[in-house]
């Protein structure tokens, strides 16, 4: 019920419109904490009632659908052009520095605030942060797996 009729108001096209201000993303963490606490019917922790309905943030919601728009793009699922807004580092680059590889992407420069909290500028930090064998995975089913473990560990 609360996957139903909750998230999927609060998870509609963030790709597009995520917050990044903390002050907004409390406010749709809000609504998400009540909805767990009236479905539970229980004064648990947070963290406590979304381990039992088996939830993840929706800051992470949030992380999880970013990069695997990113991943379907990059793969060829949806066709979308973004070669001219995203740039990967490659073993010509001068600067390179160590850990570096062929699927990690540059941070390009944002002269405004428009462009820096646009997808293709937060989606650097995202991709990046994922584990090399998540973001080379072969198929969507073990790139999601890859995500949720990688979401899941980080809580930890």
């Amino acid at each position: 019920m609360c996957c139903a009729l909750v998230r999927s108001q609060l998870e509609y096209c963030t790709i597009v419109w995520s917050p990044h201000s903390a002050r907004n993303s409390n406010k749709l963490e809000r609504i998400q904490r009540r909805a767990s606490k009236f479905i539970l019917k229980t004064d648990d922790d947070y963290e406590t009632r979304k381990d039992k309905l088996n939830l993840l943030s929706l800051e992470d919601m949030r992380f999880f659908f970013d990069v695997l728009f990113f991943y379907k793009v990059l793969n060829g699922f949806i066709n979308i052009g973004m070669s001219s807004l995203i740039d990967f580092y490659s073993h010509s680059d001068q600067h390179s520095l160590r850990g570096r590889d062929n699927l990690t992407l540059k941070k390009q420069f944002a002269r405004t605030d428009v462009f820096k909290f646009s997808y293709f500028n937060r989606i650097v930090d995202l991709w990046n942060s994922l584990p090399n064998s998540t973001c080379s995975a072969t198929s969507v089913s073990n790139f999601k797996r890859g995500v949720r473990e990688f979401l899941t560990s980080r809580l930890v």
